[in-house]
């Protein structure tokens, strides 16, 4: 038996843990909510936007933790999701506390917000989409290369993340944890994956 939704509701608050929100003393720090209804995240680095998905267009949700972040039970929840228009697309939760408990928070409040959505509102593919398991994951989207949107969408994407590295290690150089040369080394790198 289904519960009703009602009035949303936040479920869970987070925040980015990671280097830069410590050494910008919360300049750069990102924000997170789970209500009953959305996931809320913000995006970018100095200069940030606020995102929101509806739990129901939630596809999957995965953890990924570094040696570093399992000593910390801290990692990323990526969390794939497919837009009214079609589009796919993804929220990166990046270094919050006990990453699994928030997915499965994210997945039991996609799930609830799935069975009490009217017909229309539903995922196509139905529970089984956000699996963490790959063998039972939905087939993927059409390849990049078939779907002439999704080239754009990604190509935005990894220039708003080369944009948000840049701003982050420009931060990281202001508070004297990179030297000037150390700065300009790793700038030619991201700006060479252009």
């Amino acid at each position: 038996m289904t519960e009703p939704l009602g009035e949303e509701q936040t479920v869970w608050e987070g925040e980015s843990l990671n280097i830069a929100a410590r050494v910008s003393n919360g300049r750069l720090t990102r924000h997170y909510r789970l209500t009953t209804r959305h996931l809320h995240y913000e995006t970018g680095g100095l200069v940030s936007s606020q995102e929101k998905v509806l739990l129901t267009e939630i596809t999957d949700v995965r953890v990924t933790q570094g040696l570093r972040d399992r000593t910390r039970n801290t990692g990323t929840v990526r969390v794939d999701y497919k837009r009214p228009s079609g589009a796919w697309d993804m929220a990166m939760l990046d270094t919050v506390e006990d990453p699994a408990r928030v997915r499965e928070l994210i997945n039991e409040m996609a799930r609830r917000a799935r069975a009490a959505a009217p017909p229309e509102e539903k995922a196509s593919e139905g529970p089984s989409r956000r699996s963490p398991s790959p063998a039972r994951r939905s087939p993927a989207p059409a390849p990049a290369s078939q779907d002439p949107q999704h080239k754009v969408s990604s190509a935005i994407n990894n220039t708003d993340k080369l944009v948000e590295l840049l701003n982050q290690l420009g931060a990281l150089r202001q508070a004297g944890i990179l030297s000037d040369e150390e700065f300009e080394a790793k700038k030619k790198q991201l700006l060479d994956r252009l």
